[in-house]
């Protein structure tokens, strides 16, 4: 595939996610999809789809914005910003009714027109901190 379709692939997964729509990962990635994250083991579609779920409940206002992207024929490398309200249980934090921000790296990995694997690195300790779970660093 070309560059310009991975491309569209990422902003059409974002969308649909900005939507509530994560059955849509079913039509982009492919039947054997990976997902590496930094706090887990790997994870299949189905496992990634209950983390999404999960964070769609502790967020239900939450919206991803593309910052950036670079892609080539196999290959996209993505920044993304994700902000949201806090209003569901998180990590086993109570809701806290803050609006929280919080930052994504990924690299997606494509083939026959499918994301076949998806590296993740998430800014988990400056969401931990807007959680109130582990306290900022002074100055």
């Amino acid at each position: 595939m070309s560059a310009e379709a991975n491309i569209a692939i990422v902003k059409t997964v974002i969308d649909e996610f900005n939507r509530g729509n994560i059955d849509f990962l079913d039509e982009v990635c492919s039947a054997n999809y990976i997902f590496h994250g930094p706090t887990n083991p790997d994870w299949n579609i189905t496992e990634i789809k209950e983390a999404i779920l999960m964070v769609y409940t502790a967020f239900p206002d939450w919206k991803i914005t593309l910052e950036d992207i670079f892609a080539t024929e196999d290959k996209a490398a993505y920044r993304i910003s994700i902000q949201g309200t806090q209003l569901g249980e998180l990590f086993g934090a109570p809701p806290t009714g803050k609006h929280m921000v919080w930052t994504a790296l990924l690299i997606d990995h494509f083939a026959e027109g499918k994301v076949v694997a998806e590296w993740e690195w998430t800014d988990f300790l400056g969401l931990q901190q807007q959680l109130g779970l582990i306290p900022e660093a002074a100055g």
